[in-house]
């Protein structure tokens, strides 16, 4: 999987849609919607009247968290059965 474009933009920044959150994860919008409606992003990403909505601040520490699982107290990071490049 591509690594997610975090340009240096404003953590607060509001991504509606996923055609945004795909953007800034940069992956396809067929690949994000299945990430999404999988709960691969759960309590990162929410609905907001029916539209799938975040912040680039909450996604950039979501995949920090990914990265670096034992720097944040993780103790066991196990296989969940998604594809490789699903996360």
């Amino acid at each position: 999987m591509r690594e997610p474009n975090f340009a240096a933009a404003d953590d607060d920044q509001i991504l509606r849609g996923v055609p945004q959150i795909a953007a800034a994860i940069n992956t396809t919008e067929r690949r994000a919607y299945w990430m999404l409606e999988r709960g691969v992003f759960d309590g990162v990403v929410w609905k907001e009247l029916g539209i799938w909505t975040s912040t680039l601040g909450r996604l950039r520490q979501h995949y920090h968290r990914q990265k670096h699982p034992k720097q944040l107290g993780a103790t066991q990071v196990e296989d969940d059965g998604r594809p490789n490049d699903a996360v």
